[in-house]
């Protein structure tokens, strides 16, 4: 079963797995693609990184993948410029991995807005979109974009139009504007009315979880961020609420920490990556508070593994 197409590439599952830097790196991707992830982001990867490593982009970490997570979106970020941002387009067009190449239009974070990179580029689309419409016009793999509503007001009218136009593949659009952190409910009403007038497949994000599936089911696919963090059956729930409209019990066990240390065993990432992405898998559980101590406290893998052997 298809759920929805990225231009050629078909999405077969409904859950999308949100692009977040310390988090989305392959061994947790794989763990995803395990419980029903349909698509997957990478980490943000910076345009300078790309063009830096051009003459073998396997040595960048964050391009690190496998066929088996296939499909999977690599997000590139940074200023724009247009012979950068088109030269890192084209050495990722002909690079062996990742389906989709999306742009990080989005991400509220100061550090990247104040490099002009992110949900900055919300100000300067005039800017973007004559850079995207010639990177659309030659590049071999869909390109998509991440957004908010706007920048410090509600443009997304315009934005979606435009990059339509332009022949953006797919957009992934959160429902706050870049100045609101997440203390502000995330605008679903406002995505939706959006959904209603442009063909393009809309990739809701912003406060997904369990409670809401009946809410938001009817987008071409739900991007989960922080919910997913520790909890990759999220991708489960979503798969079967999209095909029964019921609720998988939500699964309390282990099993998907355990399996995501394997995938670290095999496509060893950073310890400080680790040890982050570790202490999300035991929030709401008995002596969490403890166990997270340790593990901030560890200093090599040994001693993760007999911090976990008493689980």
């Amino acid at each position: 079963m298809i759920n929805f197409k990225i231009k050629n590439i078909p999405i077969r599952k409904k859950g999308v797995l949100a692009p977040m830097q310390e988090y989305t790196h392959l061994p947790f991707r794989l763990l995803c693609k395990d419980y029903q992830v349909g698509l997957s982001y990478t980490e943000m990867v910076n345009i300078n990184h790309i063009i830096q490593y051009k003459e073998d982009l396997s040595k960048l970490d964050l391009l690190e993948s496998t066929e088996k997570e296939s499909p999977v979106s690599l997000q590139l970020f940074g200023d724009l410029s247009l012979k950068k941002t088109i030269t890192a387009s084209h050495l990722i067009d002909d690079y062996k991995y990742f389906d989709v190449i999306d742009f990080n239009l989005g991400c509220p974070s100061l550090k990247i807005i104040n490099s002009k990179s992110g949900s900055y580029n919300l100000k300067q689309l005039d800017k973007v979109y004559p850079i995207l419409k010639e990177i659309i016009s030659t590049s071999k793999k869909p390109i998509t974009v991440k957004v908010r509503l706007g920048f410090k007001e509600d443009i997304l009218e315009s934005m979606v139009n435009n990059f339509e136009k332009i022949g953006v593949s797919a957009i992934a659009i959160h429902g706050r504007l870049a100045k609101e952190n997440y203390s502000v409910p995330s605008r679903i009403s406002r995505v939706e009315e959006i959904k209603k007038i442009t063909s393009l497949p809309i990739i809701y994000n912003g406060d997904v979880s369990e409670t809401n599936l009946g809410q938001i089911n009817h987008f071409s696919g739900l991007m989960v961020g922080r919910e997913a963090l520790g909890n990759p059956f999220i991708f489960k729930q979503i798969d079967y609420f999209s095909k029964n409209n019921v609720l998988l019990e939500k699964d309390t066990s282990y099993d998907a920490l355990f399996s995501f240390l394997e995938y670290v065993k095999k496509y060893p990432i950073s310890f400080s990556k680790l040890k982050v992405s570790l202490i999300p898998f035991f929030k709401g559980k008995q002596g969490s508070a403890r166990i997270r101590e340790l593990l901030s406290k560890s200093k090599d893998f040994k001693e993760i593994s007999n911090i976990l052997k008493s689980l």
